[in-house]
């Protein structure tokens, strides 16, 4: 049995005792993480080793939350296929196994503005997160109620 029919099965018997959102998150890391590597492979072919090598390959690339979401889908799917009898493993075979030290994925740098700093502006935050000009044409033209302006220090609009 190839991984991809064993994830199949797996999704449409297990899936039905998971909540909607829950479900919807295995899902996305069976296809983000796993099947790259995984859908053609003969699932009796998959030891620790091979889960650990995948662990290896995809830390250049995916944060450890990433990983570890990675290593619990897959060994939900593989001992859901053991209890099931489509494959044969050493008890305990998917304990104990580790995520790598060293991760990729996104630093997520914050930075504090200073109060008049207008986040807009391209050069107003180094490593900015977020930068779109539509969200920032579309917070100029939100106006401030009236009774707004001086609790926040700013010149009331004319309406």
């Amino acid at each position: 049995m190839k991984f991809s029919h064993l994830a199949a099965e797996w999704k449409a018997t297990e899936g039905a005792a998971l909540g909607q959102s829950t479900l919807q998150h295995y899902i996305s890391a069976l296809r983000a993480y796993v099947t790259p590597d995984f859908a053609n492979r003969d699932i009796r072919t998959i030891n620790r080793k091979a889960v650990q090598d995948c662990l290896t390959k995809q830390a250049e690339k995916y944060s450890r939350s990433s990983l570890r979401s990675l290593r619990l889908v897959m060994r939900m799917t593989l001992a859901w296929a053991e209890r099931n009898g489509y494959i044969r493993q050493p008890s305990g075979w998917l304990d104990g196994i580790r995520l790598p030290k060293k991760v990729g994925g996104h630093k997520v740098v914050r930075t504090e503005l200073k109060p008049g700093t207008d986040p807009c502006h391209r050069g107003a935050v180094e490593g900015a997160v977020l930068y779109d000009g539509s969200i920032c044409g579309f917070a100029r033209s939100i106006r401030q109620p009236s009774w707004a302006a001086p609790a926040l220090g700013a010149k009331p609009q004319k309406g």
